[in-house]
């Protein structure tokens, strides 16, 4: 047998599907909360492209901000510039990550972060918000394919 779990972002639904492999037959489907389900490296690397777009955050990561590569556990230490995420779960219908699968980028240099920025990606809504205390968040949106 074979658990897939799937992320369908339309209504921040997660998939469970038992597959016998054998008879090579779905045993059964289940619905779970969107929000149980972990981001997938794919979606790490999504939500930088489209960081990558916005340019306070080019501006301040530098003339080398296409080197930044999103870290992973095959990756050498050494890498430079890597980009870890964490996932953020919204409490509040206020909060534009209601509902919507978000995450906040960590860019290093080394073995130093970017400070005193917040990168917020929506993966759902395709925005991006870049955020300095006391300054005015900027953004940029695409379209999903």
């Amino acid at each position: 047998h074979a658990e897939v779990l799937y992320y369908r972002y339309e209504g921040n639904q997660g998939v469970l599907v038992l597959i016998d492999l054998s008879q090579r037959t779905v045993q059964e489907v289940v619905r779970i909360n969107g929000d149980a389900v972990p981001l997938v490296t794919a979606e790490v690397n999504e939500a930088l492209a489209l960081a990558l777009k916005n340019k306070k955050l080019v501006d301040l990561l530098g003339p080398d901000y296409q080197q930044y590569q999103v870290a992973n556990q095959n990756a050498p230490d050494t890498q430079p510039n890597r980009v870890e995420a964490l996932r953020l779960l919204a409490t509040s219908k206020k909060d534009p990550c209601y509902r919507h699968r978000c995450l906040s980028l960590l860019f290093r240099q080394g073995e130093t972060f970017l400070t005193g920025t917040s990168v917020i990606v929506d993966l759902t809504a395709q925005t991006v918000r870049v955020e300095r205390p006391g300054g005015v968040p900027t953004s940029v949106r695409r379209k999903r394919k």
